[in-house]
């Protein structure tokens, strides 16, 4: 564990007016810039660079920097490969590292990145980076550059040591603020819809919100009955409860296809933020439009996973679009399909069609 650093009249002055800059940054755009005007007076630096990025795809890298860097990181795609930096510093999270500590003596002025840097007329020489949080979605990092040849101190070191984790808070702060931002934009689309039907639920199936529309829909779609002690239809639970379990999803599953008695209706699940750390989702429904229904008492006898392929088939989907819509395999449609129409005395679906549209006809 490293030593509290003792500061100087001057350096106490800086790291005052830093942590005063980190309280008021309310973005990351902000943080870099309150960074880029304090830090370097605190620890001797030419250029600051922030990294907000996803795990393992260089691509996904987002960085904000202050000075020449900035040429060389829009390159980071292909020079990502080579970076000696960012393996060094994810070793050690947390740990601020000299260029020195990363690769041996003279190595530096070798590497790709360096001659890049070079090529672009820049005057990159020294460099001292941390990782300041491994988030499950995302990692931040902190790399302060210098133009001279003059290494980075023990000093040096132990000053940005000391304030990483206050600077790792803000990063989280900022994020945090700007995930929120983007969820209350979502409800605040969703509530101005006049067609919306939504839902919020936390994983403990505690309904948070539910507009009128929404509610209108599940009284007309399911029976007391069919939802569990939560009050929510279990065809809705069923499918939270399998996205609750992962972080990262399986592709479709946000997106359920269920019958009603209006035919087949479609839910989808979106995560929302949450402050906590609950997880929060927001469920769409989503009526069935320009479909034939069954009549009502045509479809008695019918099991629900037979009703539901007659359902969709009546979207004139194919045999295979039924399967993947449902999950279900071929055969399984084939095998409901013929079950279905014995049970309703109809030999194919232009039959079906024929006796609905004549069942729905007016007297």
């Amino acid at each position: 564990m490293d030593s509290p650093v003792d500061l100087s009249a001057h350096e106490a002055r800086h790291h005052r007016a830093m942590l005063e800059a980190l309280v008021t940054s309310g973005d990351l755009p902000t943080l870099l810039t309150n960074l880029r005007d304090t830090f370097p007076k605190l620890v001797d630096a030419d250029c600051v660079a922030l990294c907000v990025s996803r795990p393992g795809n260089p691509t996904d890298y987002e960085w904000m920097v202050s000075g020449g860097p900035e040429r060389l990181l829009n390159e980071y795609a292909s020079l990502g490969p080579d970076d000696f930096v960012r393996p060094a510093v994810l070793r050690a999270p947390g740990t601020v590292l000299r260029d020195s500590e990363m690769l041996p003596s003279g190595a530096v002025k070798k590497t790709a990145m360096y001659r890049r840097s070079q090529q672009l007329s820049l005057k990159l020489q020294r460099v001292q980076s941390v990782v300041l949080t491994l988030q499950p979605e995302w990692h931040a990092g902190l790399t302060l550059y210098r133009d001279r040849d003059i290494a980075f101190s023990d000093r040096d070191r132990a000053l940005q040591q000391m304030v990483t984790p206050l600077i790792a808070k803000a990063v989280i702060n900022c994020r945090t603020l700007a995930t929120q931002a983007m969820g209350t934009a979502l409800l605040d689309e969703l509530m101005m819809r006049r067609d919306g039907a939504y839902l919020v639920v936390d994983s403990h199936l505690r309904e948070k919100l539910r507009n009128h529309r929404a509610g209108k829909l599940l009284e007309r779609w399911f029976k007391p009955g069919e939802c569990d002690t939560s009050g929510l239809p279990r065809k809705l639970v069923e499918r939270l409860r399998e996205l609750d379990k992962s972080d990262t999803p399986p592709p479709g599953m946000d997106v359920l296809h269920a019958s009603c008695p209006d035919g087949m209706f479609t839910a989808t699940f979106s995560r929302l933020p949450s402050h906590d750390g609950s997880r929060l989702w927001a469920i769409m429904l989503y009526e069935p439009m320009g479909v034939v229904q069954l009549p009502h008492g045509f479809e008695k006898g019918l099991t629900d996973r037979e009703r539901e392929v007659i359902l969709v088939a009546l979207e004139k989907l194919k045999n295979k679009e039924i399967a993947e819509r449902l999950g279900i395999t071929l055969e399984t449609v084939k095998s409901h399909r013929s079950r279905a129409l014995d049970k309703m005395h109809v030999d194919d679906y232009s039959d079906l069609l024929h006796e609905i549209i004549k069942r729905l006809r007016p007297v």
